[in-house]
């Protein structure tokens, strides 16, 4: 597929996802792409899960990243029950996975200083990136988007 059908194919899957979650009431799964501007290496389409309370909103909303072991069983279990939590007490939310689609789970993202970098740099535009596209959700309340990471998430 050359560059130009990727990227419409890019844009019609970021539209055809934005509509799909517009719709959304509650929990679900989602793709974003997360364009690293400074080292396009480093952009990629990044799996995510929603998670927001009944309603239109809008709502606060919090962005959930995880550490080194990415969204192993346990850390994603952990998370859920963070963005449940968060539901109930009237708050969106949004798990990203910056790991899998870049096939850096199960710590490979963090088994060298090299790996270790690259991690943090393309993890900050991940959480760039899916601040502009909760900003243009009609559920999130623009003004109070926030952020909960764990571990390399916070680095």
């Amino acid at each position: 597929m050359d560059k130009r059908w990727k990227s419409l194919y890019s844009a019609f899957l970021f539209f055809v996802v934005t509509l799909l979650l517009s719709a959304c009431a509650g929990h679900g799964s989602l793709s974003i792409k997360s364009e690293a501007s400074l080292n396009p290496k480093f952009s990629s389409n990044i799996y995510a899960h929603l998670t927001k309370p009944e309603g239109e909103g809008p709502f606060p909303t919090v962005i959930l990243m995880h550490g080194c072991d990415g969204l192993s069983q346990g850390v994603m279990k952990g998370l859920r029950r963070h963005a449940e939590f968060f539901r109930e007490n009237g708050y969106a939310s949004i798990i990203l996975d910056s790991f899998r689609s870049r096939g850096a789970g199960g710590l490979q993202g963090c088994t060298s200083e090299l790996k270790l970098a690259a991690a943090r740099f393309y993890r900050t535009y991940d959480a760039f990136n899916a601040l502009t596209f909760l900003k243009q959700q009609s559920f999130v309340e623009k003004g109070n988007v926030f952020l909960y990471d764990l571990s390399n998430g916070a680095a």
